[in-house]
Parts: C-alpha cells; structure tokens; sequence
C-alpha cells in the first residue's frame, strides 16, 4: 500500500507544479513578457522539496516557448 501512497502523493506534487507553471507564465505572458524572459522570472522553487532538480528560479525556455504558443491556442479557439 506504501507504494500508492508514494505515487498519489508524487501525481500530486507534479499537478501542483503544473498549476503553478501555468499560473505564472500567464500572468508573465498577460503582463507582456516574452518567453525567453518569462523562462528566466518563473520561480518553481516552492516545489524543490518534491522534484530535487529544481535548484534555483527559471524553466526550460522550449518548454515556456511551447506554453505561450499553446495559451495562443487557447484564445484563439473561444
């Protein structure tokens, strides 16, 4: 049972990264930023006791690249 509680809990920990990650690059987006500096201001550093790679603020720019493409997406298709 342990071990589904250890995968419960990392599915859960990544949700909370994910949200977070969309949260700020929108806001860093709407605000009129652009990606390759929005990949240096996003700080995920809340979630470093969950992912251990997680050193210092910034993301991967292809990764907010491809966000801001998709939150285009997104408007466009309303």
């Amino acid at each position: 049972m342990d071990h589904h509680v250890t995968n419960k809990s990392l599915i859960t920990a990544y949700q909370a990264y994910l949200t977070d990650l969309i949260n700020q690059v929108t806001k860093l987006k709407n605000d009129g930023v652009s990606p390759d500096d929005a990949a240096k201001r996003v700080d995920l550093t809340a979630h470093a006791k969950d992912f251990a790679q997680i050193t210092g603020p910034g993301a991967e720019i292809r990764g907010v690249r491809r966000m801001y493409a998709w939150l285009d997406e997104q408007r466009a298709a309303r």
